[in-house]
């Protein structure tokens, strides 16, 4: 069929394809559309790499990160390589592709989509991406970041399973882990011109709060750039608005554009404006905890003083600016509780009562007796037996009991594990020949 003029003509045209006719994608030249129920996985172009079945959604953060012939390129979780063969065919086979995934099983399939696809500039990296440092690959210039995330977008799955869970700490655990993997790759490469930050998710958690939140990190170094200007304004869903990010950022909609559900940011780098400041998290751990020790070892100096009675010897005043940045430091970097805080200041308030006790005291027939009243205690149920283990009653401490899990819990949890896997393997197989999709495949183009 021939190409459509517009995008709304094209999603009518997918809509009413039947076969045995395909129409050319509107905005991936390389990308065929095919009507339901057409079987490729038997085809011989299909096994020898020819033809690579994969969703338009998948393909769009490769086609918007757009690396020139030559370029070098890192793509930060690879697996299973379909996002990278795609970059190397865009890139016709020419410059360098870093491919790094840190799990061995899915490596393994990240090396036999490149073999079977003949990517010969792809380079794999066995290892965690957020262990790369940038003076091992100090000439990337494009930057792909698609981590690990909930997948709810993700249409095989939700005809599969049916919808998940929302589950909210959940999406918070992996919420700051995409916020860190993006920010890595944000500040950690200096020469990047452009990365592209992309979710299979449509909650918002894992969309638009992790880019407002770079965004505040990043300052003015790097600005998102409209997706709608990217895209020619051949588009329908730019959603967004009630974050700073705007409608810069673009979400595939099933219902809609025919394909997964997709979130796509892109960020591009303005050299003008210097790099904010990077910090790896062992650097950041190691500065708090020797600030610890330092208070650590100055309060047990005081508590020294005070037991031998020996007169104090006069130091430097301390800046009264440290204690801020400490408590700062490890609220705002390390995420730490408010009971870690808590803890510093309760041993130095430890240490002042000690001091003040010893000094509220009369002496009668030369013994000091202490003016300040005992606190209560009480003895809880449990001490009753020994009477010599007593708890203070500002502050018991309720002995929480661990739940063991029980044999037939791990048994059932393998169990279901196993039928999740064949139910995915086969519907893998069946692909949109069991479900009522269009069937999208992207042409070689790698030579």
């Amino acid at each position: 069929m021939p190409k459509c003029s517009n995008y709304t003509e094209y999603l009518n045209a997918v809509k009413n394809l039947k076969q045995p006719n395909f129409i050319q994608d509107f905005h991936i030249p390389e990308l065929l559309v095919f009507p339901p129920h057409t079987i490729f996985y038997r085809q011989a172009k299909y096994k020898n790499g020819e033809i690579i079945l994969q969703d338009k959604a998948s393909c769009l953060p490769s086609q918007l990160l757009n690396p020139a012939r030559g370029s070098v390129v890192l793509d930060m979780c690879a697996a299973p390589g379909m996002k990278t063969s795609h970059l190397a065919a865009i890139m016709e086979n020419t410059g360098k592709i870093y491919a790094v995934e840190v799990d061995k099983l899915r490596y393994q399939m990240l090396c036999k989509t490149i073999e079977l696809t003949g990517a010969s500039c792809v380079e794999t990296v066995n290892k965690d991406a957020l262990a790369l440092k940038s003076d091992e690959y100090p000439n990337v210039e494009y930057v792909l970041v698609d981590p690990t995330c909930s997948g709810s977008g993700i249409l095989d799955r939700q005809t599969a399973f049916g919808k998940e869970k929302y589950d909210i700490k959940r999406l918070k655990r992996l919420q700051a882990f995409q916020v860190f993997m993006l920010r890595y790759a944000l500040l950690n490469f200096p020469n990047v011109k452009r990365v592209i930050y992309s979710t299979c998710s449509t909650h918002p958690e894992e969309n638009e709060q992790v880019v407002d939140e770079i965004l505040d990190n990043v300052q003015s170094a790097y600005k998102l750039l409209p997706a709608r200007e990217l895209l020619k304004n051949n588009w329908l869903n730019f959603r967004s608005k009630i974050y700073n990010c705007s409608d810069k950022c673009f979400y595939a909609k099933s219902d809609v554009d025919l394909c997964n559900d997709f979130f796509i940011a892109v960020f591009e780098r303005d050299f003008d404006v210097p790099l904010p400041e990077y910090k790896s998290r062992k650097q950041q751990l190691h500065q708090v905890t020797s600030n610890l020790e330092k208070k650590e070892i100055q309060i047990l100096h005081v508590e020294n003083a005070n037991t031998t009675r020996k007169p104090k010897k006069l130091g430097k005043r301390k800046n009264m600016n440290e204690e801020t940045n400490d408590s700062t430091l490890i609220d705002s970097v390390l995420n730490a509780s408010s009971e870690s805080i808590q803890f510093i200041q309760e041993v130095k308030n430890d240490s002042d009562d000690n001091t003040s006790q010893k000094n509220d005291s009369v002496i009668v027939n030369n013994e000091p007796i202490s003016t300040i009243p005992p606190q209560r205690t009480q003895v809880t149920k449990e001490e009753k037996g020994n009477p010599l283990k007593i708890t203070d009653i500002k502050n018991p401490k309720k002995k929480k009991k661990k739940r063991r899990a029980h044999p037939l819990e791990k048994i059932l949890l393998k169990i279901r594990y196993i039928i999740n896997k064949i139910r995915t393997t086969l519907l893998y197989k069946l692909k949109h020949y069991a479900l009522d999709q269009h069937v999208l495949c992207r042409v070689k183009r790698i030579q």
